[in-house]
């Protein structure tokens, strides 16, 4: 069902697979928030701790820095998996999502759920099983290295590039 729900009574979401935004994108976020407020409501789910956040982290953090009370969403009764799902799901096929988010993210699910094939998180999140073991490479990567991924420093080009050149 779609409400206006309190800002500050939202809860942060444990799934979260975005963990580094490039500032530029934040505030240009921001700055159509505050022309045009909220266009897509985000999605929280009803859990007993209250409301907790499973899409729309950006806009969130848009409409809490500029200070807005309430904010549009769909609120949801999910299961834990369910909201793990959807939270990487809403972020999978965005352009901003690094490799090394999508990595850990695919990491964090397989942690959780043990039992879980490569084939059946591949389908689950719209990809080719080929896909999903490929990526476990970038764990392996050194923390600098991911990092300097994640902040667009380096490409993913040239750090497939210098792990398959032979010294």
């Amino acid at each position: 069902r779609l409400m206006l729900v309190p800002v500050a009574g939202i809860l942060d979401n444990p799934y979260q697979p975005r963990e580094y935004v490039l500032e530029e994108l934040q505030e240009s976020l921001k700055a159509s928030i505050k022309s045009h407020g909220v266009i897509v409501p985000i999605i929280v789910n009803e859990c007993s701790r209250g409301l907790m956040l499973v899409a729309g982290q950006r806009r969130l953090k848009a409409a809490r820095d500029l200070g807005f009370q309430h904010i549009p969403a769909i609120v949801r009764k999910l299961s834990p998996k369910q909201v793990m799902e959807m939270s990487y799901l809403e972020n999978l096929h965005r352009v901003d999502l690094t490799r090394v988010d999508q990595v850990i993210m695919f990491d964090r699910i397989r942690r959780k759920y043990p039992n879980l094939t490569e084939a059946e998180l591949a389908a689950t999140m719209g990809l080719k099983p080929e896909e999903i073991s490929s990526a476990r490479a970038f764990l392996e990567l050194p923390v600098p290295v991911q990092e300097a991924l994640r902040a667009g420093m380096i490409s993913e080009g040239s750090v497939t590039r210098s792990t398959t050149t032979p010294s």
